[in-house]
């Protein structure tokens, strides 16, 4: 269910955005472990 919103998101937004994205929720999830598991499936989504 997540992935397919990250998905979603993904496509919707370019190259750039996706790193940006990725670093909002990397600072994020400092904090939230919810953010964290954002992040990694952004980095996947990247890489």
């Amino acid at each position: 269910m997540k992935s397919r919103w990250l998905s979603v998101l993904y496509d919707s937004l370019d190259g750039m955005e996706v790193v940006c994205v990725a670093s909002v929720a990397y600072l994020k999830a400092k904090q939230n472990l919810k953010w964290q598991a954002v992040y990694i499936l952004i980095k996947k989504q990247i890489n």
